[in-house]
């Protein structure tokens, strides 16, 4: 698939995406020419070995890292024609990232890192915090909302995590196990949630799993397997 044949009507698409990784004798190839399309208004879930790059592919989806040849296209903006400075507010208006580590502030309050993406948009702290507190009740975390993230637990800094992610209400929102610090109930919860979120029709979730308990909230399962994506068209059984 090449630029000319990319999906315009797609969330995401990449084609011929590769990226390499150090220099020279040392240089490693992680991504080998992807091509990938995924619908908007579903729950997309990206599966495979550890070491397959999975990772990589939704840090180039999300704008984090730069392909090293081909191209990411989200809603059919090609994020390569994006300045670095449009590109952060690119990220900032359209996409929620979940990181497997969280990446919370330490001295801030729950509800104030949930917070950020309002603030970086300009919205009145106030308001910001008021949205944040009916967030984190809704993801159980009503009384932790006020702790800092070294008094919460895994599972409930991942809550806020998630809760982060989809304060701005982003077009597209990228989970990295977003369920491997929790235990079945409080996942099932989280994956209504962001299901909940991913049928829009103006929306999509990418999920990084290997956790078979939340299958059936995907609409599309898609493997890779040595930076290859080995079943494009696998729906959810």
């Amino acid at each position: 698939m090449d630029a000319s044949a990319a999906d315009f009507g797609s969330a995401i698409a990449c084609y011929g995406l590769c990226k390499d990784f150090g220099d020279g004798a040392e240089k490693r190839r992680v991504l080998h020419g992807v091509d990938v399309a995924i619908a908007p208004g579903q729950m997309t879930m990206l599966e495979g070995p550890s070491g397959c790059g999975k990772t990589t592919l939704i840090s180039l989806i999300g704008g984090i890292l730069a392909p090293t040849e081909g191209e990411v296209m989200l809603w059919g903006q090609r994020l390569r024609a994006l300045s670095a400075r449009d590109l952060g507010r690119f990220r900032l208006q359209h996409i929620g990232f979940v990181f497997q580590q969280f990446h919370l502030l330490p001295a801030l309050t729950a509800a104030e890192n949930v917070t950020l993406p309002l603030m970086a948009r300009g919205w009145r702290k106030r308001s910001a915090l008021d949205a944040a507190h009916a967030l984190l009740a809704q993801l159980g975390m009503e009384a932790h909302a006020n702790k800092q993230p070294l008094q919460l637990s895994g599972g409930q800094q991942q809550r806020v995590a998630i809760a982060r992610a989809l304060i701005h209400r982003p077009r597209l929102i990228i989970c990295d196990e977003p369920t491997a610090a929790l235990d079945a109930r409080s996942g099932q919860k989280i994956m209504e949630l962001l299901h909940t979120f991913a049928v829009d029709p103006d929306r999509a979730c990418l999920v990084v799993t290997h956790d078979q308990r939340i299958h059936r909230f995907a609409d599309r399962i898609i493997a890779m397997d040595d930076g290859r994506i080995s079943n494009p068209s696998l729906p959810a059984s």
